[in-house]
């Protein structure tokens, strides 16, 4: 079997906190949600989709997208694994981003004190090559799901 790409999802959460300062510096007058801020400012929309091509591998896809106050990032395997390989592979993913959780949720407080904007939350979705959810997490500033 294939190793999986866990690398892919420490890649996202590296580029989200690079991409955490370019977005903070770009405002120009507050916005109510994270959304706003984002289509107000092209250079945010580019760190979002040279996040979104990060993901990208031979074993998997990915999307970035927000909504309101949520940035979701969203891992895409090409491989539909079977019964046999989900658990462990959720179990693989799930320990990647538990490992990491403080980090992320470090970069969550960042961007609400520079954009100003308070309750953003990070989504973080793993899909099995069906389409069908592996495992998914929600981050926020205090860290918490």
């Amino acid at each position: 079997m294939k190793k999986y790409r866990i690398v892919s999802v420490l890649m996202i959460m590296v580029m989200l906190a690079m991409s955490a300062a370019v977005l903070s510096s770009c405002g120009s007058k507050k916005a109510e949600t994270l959304e706003d801020y984002i289509s107000e400012n092209e250079d945010a929309k580019t760190d979002l989709d040279n996040i979104a091509q990060g993901i990208m591998s031979d074993a998997a896809e990915g999307a970035v997208s927000v909504k309101e106050n949520t940035i979701s990032v969203t891992v895409s395997l090409k491989e539909n694994y079977d019964d046999k390989y989900k658990e462990t592979i959720k179990e693989s993913y799930d320990a990647a981003i538990e490992e990491h959780r403080d980090v992320y949720a470090e970069q969550v407080q960042s961007l609400e004190a520079k954009t100003d904007i308070t309750g953003i939350s990070l989504q973080i979705d793993v899909l099995n090559g069906d389409g069908a959810e592996l495992t998914g997490t929600e981050i926020t500033a205090a860290g918490g799901e």
